[in-house]
């Protein structure tokens, strides 16, 4: 579940993603328009959750998209669900650890444009020490940049569930996360 959440977490500052050179302008996000979610299936039922505490440091330069840097620091212990087993559970030691790993974390530097305004953002989500490639689509212009992608996560890539739940019999092993970002430019 904690993986989910940490996926989640790092597609949302994906699709934030974007910034450029130096002279880049930095972009600010919309929080009450954002949101990252994860989701998944424990025994039997599915559930949902999100993370409650994120900030993206976004440089996006439209015309130089190459240039692009996107920061997301995800607070692991604000992932919640809204049942009290799973939210007690989360910031246990199989899963998210809280108290050694109190954030997960995405980067990514460049992102690829097709010309019409879509760009891909390729970059790491780190979560308990392990980091795998995620890849987030997102839109954007010289005003706006909105993300609308998910991306399944497996837990057991960044070691979650590993001692309690290794084959998936309680908890799914793909997580998917949904990150739904606007992010507009902002002054420097």
């Amino acid at each position: 579940m904690r993986r989910l959440f940490l996926t989640v977490l790092t597609l949302a500052i994906a699709t934030l993603s974007s910034a450029g050179s130096l002279w880049a302008m930095p972009w600010g996000v919309d929080k009450g328009k954002s949101e990252i979610t994860f989701s998944g299936v424990h025994a039997g039922a599915p559930f949902e959750g999100r993370f409650e505490d994120w900030t993206a440091n976004i440089e996006f330069d439209p015309a130089a998209p190459e240039n692009a840097v996107v920061l997301v620091t995800i607070q692991t212990a604000s992932a919640k669900t809204g049942n009290s087993l799973y939210d007690g559970t989360l910031p246990g030691v199989d899963w998210f650890n809280v108290a050694t790993f109190p954030q997960a974390r995405f980067e990514a530097f460049g992102a690829e444009a097709d010309g019409s305004g879509n760009y891909v953002l390729n970059g790491k989500l780190t979560i308990r020490d392990h980091t795998v490639p995620v890849t987030v689509a997102f839109q954007a212009n010289d005003s706006e940049a909105r993300a609308d992608s998910t991306v399944t996560l497996q837990r057991l890539d960044f070691g979650m569930g590993s001692e309690s739940d290794p084959t998936g019999d309680w908890v799914s092993l793909e997580i998917p996360v949904t990150v739904k970002l606007i992010a507009h430019p902002s002054a420097k």
